[in-house]
């Protein structure tokens, strides 16, 4: 592969930090300039090692947005154009969410199969859960864009807390669009009177924020 041949080449010649620097550059350049995500996919698993987390996580997100992209199909029902729509179908959702949860906050959790930085994120999610253990709040996980079977199978290979959907395209586009969600992992925190008080909570892997927004809102 000649691109391969390409980031051998770099690391010949730099190392260290400039060579991390370097490596990432191209590596996004391939999702984002060269619209070759199939090789992104290919190399990206064996040079992830070797960089650090900082560029790694530039690298997650970039990919998360493109797969995304690739598997959301444009729609056009007027319910997706109209803003008031969007709430109305939006709040249907959640609302069979909050109706199992009365008198606890709900913090969402959108992820999906394939999303490396979502199945990350489920190790601080479970840390988080021991810490407000007996306390009314509901982890509520929504995957997106994802088979059944590999979802259960997900379920399973994690076991995974709380409580478990998997939303279809439709559910998923109305939910993205309400909470602006353009990338995924992505938090939502819901009050225990059903309201949202934050779109865009932070994440589990970003533990003491979070868990000061939460004290907030659980007692």
């Amino acid at each position: 592969m000649e691109f391969e041949k390409y980031l051998q080449e770099i690391k010949r010649d730099y190392n260290g930090i400039a060579y991390e620097i370097l490596l990432s550059q191209e590596l996004f350049k391939l999702m984002d300039s060269y619209k070759r995500i199939d090789v992104f996919e290919n190399l990206y698993p064996k040079y992830k090692n070797i960089l650090r987390n900082s560029f790694c996580v530039i690298l997650d997100r970039k990919y998360s947005e493109i797969k995304l992209a690739q598997i959301s199909p444009d729609t056009d029902k007027n319910f997706m154009k109209n803003e008031n729509g969007i709430e109305v179908a939006a709040n249907d959702i959640l609302k069979r969410i909050t109706e199992k949860n009365k008198g606890k906050i709900v913090l969402l959790d959108f992820w999906a199969t394939w999303c490396g930085p979502c199945l990350a994120e489920f190790e601080y999610s479970k840390k988080l859960a021991k810490t407000f253990e007996g306390k009314n709040i509901e982890f509520a996980f929504l995957c997106v864009k994802s088979e059944r079977d590999k979802w259960e199978d997900r379920i399973r290979e994690y076991n995974l807390h709380g409580s478990q959907y998997l939303l279809n395209d439709s559910e998923y586009d109305i939910l993205s669009q309400k909470f602006q969600i353009i990338g995924i992992p992505h938090y939502v925190l819901i009050d225990k009177s059903g309201n949202v008080v934050d779109k865009n909570a932070p994440h589990p892997s970003n533990a003491t924020e979070l868990i000061n927004l939460l004290k907030k809102y659980i007692d």
